[in-house]
């Protein structure tokens, strides 16, 4: 009889250095990366596949620094945090089983009160150039190149001091830029570190799941569109109530809006 030992899969990475997509590939790969995720955005329209538990206890942990995520707190700040939040924490972690994971960006700057609370991490590691990163968040967030990109070094140095500080971890890195070159290369690493044996058909099944550009923005233009019709609908709901209270009243007949 084998022992079967829970894996915690936790995905480190910068906003927009591509972390999203590396959680819904676990994900469909066989990890559960939570049952209640974040929907999907005009500027992440496959979703984010973040946790909204964790998101609300990161969000938390940094609004009780006086920080948020594009202001970060200093490491002193949160380590004096660790009691405060460490029962959330055991409740959060405890509740889950099996192979599961988070992702939230924010964890890049939180991980360190989390990681005693663990029992056998693995830590996947999102990486992508700094400019590349900084342009997105310019675009997504309207914050200047220069602020992005220090934001995106901030990030990687607390992501290189938690491994240093724990280098017994099991790591593996994924480049952004590799992930969008040769997706089924970086799925089948995934499935191999974290154990997962999934066919080669699978496996292949997944890796299609990166998609090209032409791709994405077609989705973009599609949760674009829904957002204007749900806002135009919601906008129209008292007319319409308005228009059928004078149609019974008068015997006046309106054309549906």
């Amino acid at each position: 009889m084998y022992l079967v030992i829970d894996k915690e899969v936790i995905v480190l990475g910068m906003h927009r250095s591509g972390s999203s997509i590396i959680s819904s590939l676990c994900h469909h790969l066989g990890v559960n990366m939570g049952e209640n995720l974040m929907n999907g955005k005009p500027d992440n329209p496959f979703g984010h596949y973040e946790d909204k538990e964790f998101v609300g206890l990161n969000e938390n942990i940094l609004k009780e620094c006086g920080s948020s995520w594009d202001v970060p707190p200093s490491r002193n700040q949160l380590f004096y945090l660790n009691n405060k939040f460490s029962n959330e924490m055991e409740v959060l972690i405890g509740k889950r089983t099996g192979t599961w994971g988070w992702k939230d960006p924010r964890t890049c700057l939180t991980i360190n009160l989390y990681f005693q609370k663990l029992k056998n991490p693995y830590f996947i590691i999102c990486e992508r150039e700094k400019d590349d990163i900084a342009k997105s968040l310019k675009v997504r967030n309207r914050i200047p190149l220069w602020a992005g990109k220090k934001l995106a070094q901030i990030y990687e140095r607390r992501i290189i001091d938690f491994l240093t500080e724990y280098s017994i971890c099991k790591v593996l890195k994924v480049r952004y830029e590799t992930l969008k070159h040769n997706p089924h290369q970086i799925v089948c690493e995934l499935d191999k570190f974290l154990g997962m044996n999934n066919s080669e058909a699978k496996i292949g099944n997944v890796a299609t799941l990166v998609m090209d550009k032409e791709s994405i923005e077609n989705e973009k233009k599609k949760l674009i569109k829904e957002k204007k019709n749900s806002k135009k609908s919601s906008i129209l709901k008292p007319v319409r109530r308005c228009l059928r209270k004078l149609s019974v009243s008068t015997g006046w007949k309106y054309r549906n809006l």
